[in-house]
């Protein structure tokens, strides 16, 4: 559990005081117990492996020793054109910050990864997953939540159902504890609209069932503000995970005792129907409860 109750030092003293404030990009700041924001920073090792695209680099990095293993993921950076510059392949050195958000700044390119041009070949002529659109109606699976109660696809029936994808060891603020705090924001709009508190559920699907154990789920909603009877985060048989990341084309890679992973949230109607899909972490709660209003009738 060392993970997790550093995941939520990012955003545990905001939340337990009750603070409203928050950083441009929505986390709360993370505060010391003398009130100062809490910042970290590493020196990185890596290999650019995509370009930036939308204020992010992605790179294949090594070991961040007391944070997290070698695995390949975005980083927001600090400047763009900086950024612009390195190219695939690049083997670089850069800091790693990390507070209420992360970024990625200072980088130093060191060398070249030879077999950087070969590969990018290679993946380009692989076809995208098929996946989820508009309207195709979810698979069917089987899960159990924090509970431990049965999670079905028969129990969308009815409802609306808003699924996103996180797993509790994800260390990075942007990603798996972002989704969580917007969770626990648009949690709080459906509690205060009559409408949506009879016709709206939360569905967050771990991509580490193995880890992610009904208890673990539990402390880690619970330490978020999520409350279990919204929210339902779930875990269960590795192929019924599967079933579910493969509809939503959610990538994910175990790597050393973490995950590479792509981000997908969904609005699923009452007849399983895929309403809306917003990709990658980019979504806002306002976009979100709009949309789920709109399909409950509310507004």
């Amino acid at each position: 559990m060392r993970l997790i109750r550093f995941i939520l030092s990012l955003t545990g003293t905001a939340m337990m005081a009750g603070l409203t404030a928050c950083h441009p990009r929505g986390a709360p700041v993370p505060t010391d117990s003398a009130g100062a924001t809490s910042v970290r920073e590493f020196r990185v090792a890596g290999v650019i492996r995509e370009p930036v695209q939308d204020g992010q680099l992605v790179i294949e990095h090594e070991e961040i020793p007391g944070f997290m293993p070698a695995m390949t993921m975005p980083f927001y950076v600090a400047d763009v054109v900086e950024a612009a510059r390195l190219e695939v392949g690049d083997k670089v050195r850069f800091r790693f910050v990390v507070g209420a958000t992360s970024h990625a700044d200072r980088f130093e390119v060191v060398g070249r990864d030879v077999a950087a041009n070969g590969r990018v070949a290679i993946d380009a002529r692989i076809s995208p997953p098929k996946r989820l659109k508009v309207g195709d109606v979810v698979p069917d699976f089987a899960l159990v939540d924090q509970r431990e109660q049965p999670v079905t696809a028969s129990e969308l029936d009815g409802k609306l159902t808003l699924v996103t994808f996180i797993f509790t060891r994800c260390p990075v603020p942007e990603f798996c504890p972002a989704m969580m705090l917007r969770y626990r924001e648009v949690q709080s709009r459906i509690k205060d609209s009559p409408v949506l508190r009879e016709r709206v559920r939360l569905v967050a699907v771990s991509l580490d069932p193995e880890y992610d154990r009904p208890e673990v789920l539990a402390e880690y909603g619970a330490a978020f503000g999520l409350d279990a009877g919204v929210c339902r985060l779930v875990t269960g048989d590795a192929h019924h995970v599967e079933t579910l990341t493969k509809a939503f084309s959610v990538h994910s890679e175990q790597r050393a005792g973490t995950l590479d992973h792509t981000l997908c949230t969904a609005l699923i109607g009452s007849d399983r129907r895929v309403i809306e899909l917003w990709r990658g972490n980019g979504w806002k709660t306002e976009e979100v409860v709009t949309s789920l209003s709109a399909a409950a009738g509310a507004i």
